[in-house]
């Protein structure tokens, strides 16, 4: 039976009054598709920024929900949400 992982890579960036979250995500093999909310949005491993509202700021923390992978094999992982503190 073949493992497969999913990994996340977090990194804030702050600059001026503009807040972004970058989060990179790799799997093991590489090459899966990156799902959110159902959308395609890349190939891993892949990088997307996602931007802080003050929504985010004033909660003390940033939701991202629904993220999956799944690989030619038809295999699947996925994340119900990751929270950034």
């Amino acid at each position: 039976m073949r493992k497969f992982v999913l990994m996340f890579t977090l990194l804030f960036i702050v600059g001026g009054c503009a807040r972004n979250l970058t989060i990179t995500y790799t799997s093991v093999p590489s090459g899966a598709a990156l799902y959110q909310a159902g959308q395609m949005v890349g190939v891993t491993p892949t990088t997307l920024i996602y931007q802080v509202t003050d929504a985010d700021k004033t909660a003390g923390q940033k939701k991202i929900l629904g993220t999956s992978v799944q690989w030619t094999s038809g295999a699947t992982a996925s994340v119900d949400h990751l929270v950034v503190e």
